[in-house]
């Protein structure tokens, strides 16, 4: 993948040291911005990173998937209103319990059943973007 060689510096970036106001970077108002699509939080200076993206962005609706809740939860008194914390679960077929101080947990199944409930069209869907929505267990199909 060509990718991989931007997502490894973007890593290297921001968990090495905490970004100077001119390194964030700026988004439109009202856009939605994923971390963590490919990748994983490295450590908590990462963490610290994508809270400080967040705060320069106020406007703008983050969400950021990791497996990793533990570093999330020693930082949690600094969680901008603007992110949404989505577990992700590491287990296939098993429906992770909700973290403290997680908005939702992000399961894969790999029979469908009525619990299926993510549609894998994420611009249509949104459910994981909206803070509004308040389903707090969200379930994919294996791709």
């Amino acid at each position: 993948m060509r990718c991989r060689g931007s997502w490894k510096n973007n890593g290297e970036i921001l968990s090495s040291g905490l970004l100077e106001d001119w390194q964030i970077p700026r988004f439109s108002p009202d856009e939605i911005v994923r971390f963590n699509g490919y990748g994983e939080l490295i450590n908590a200076t990462h963490l610290l990173n994508i809270f400080n993206i967040c705060n320069t962005n106020p406007d703008v609706q983050f969400a950021l998937w990791t497996k990793r809740f533990r570093i999330v939860q020693q930082h949690l008194d600094q969680k901008p209103a603007n992110l949404i914390l989505i577990h992700s679960n590491p287990y296939l077929d098993q429906t992770s319990i909700l973290p403290r101080g997680f908005d939702k947990t992000f399961n894969v199944k790999t029979v469908s059943s009525s619990q299926i409930n993510c549609s894998r069209s994420c611009l249509k869907c949104l459910i994981c973007y909206d803070p509004t929505n308040k389903a707090a267990v969200i379930n994919e199909l294996l791709k």
